[in-house]
């Protein structure tokens, strides 16, 4: 898997403001929100619980998907 940033304008958001497959910065970690309460990290393959109100920094990445 490749993760190309194509991120133009930085925005922070609080998670709860996301949709499904929006991808986030967190802790210095690149994540896809995968339902209303967690996220999963691109960067560690683990899923983690958010909550509402946490601010995270909204990207655009671009995950290409190789043999």
């Amino acid at each position: 898997m490749k993760i190309e940033d194509t991120r133009k304008e930085l925005k922070n958001v609080r998670f709860i403001d996301l949709y499904v497959g929006d991808t986030f910065e967190y802790n210095e970690e690149l994540w896809v929100k995968i339902n209303d309460d967690e996220a999963f990290s691109l960067t560690n393959d683990w899923t983690s619980d958010l909550g509402d109100s946490i601010s995270v920094l909204k990207v655009n990445v671009k995950i290409v998907v190789e043999n």
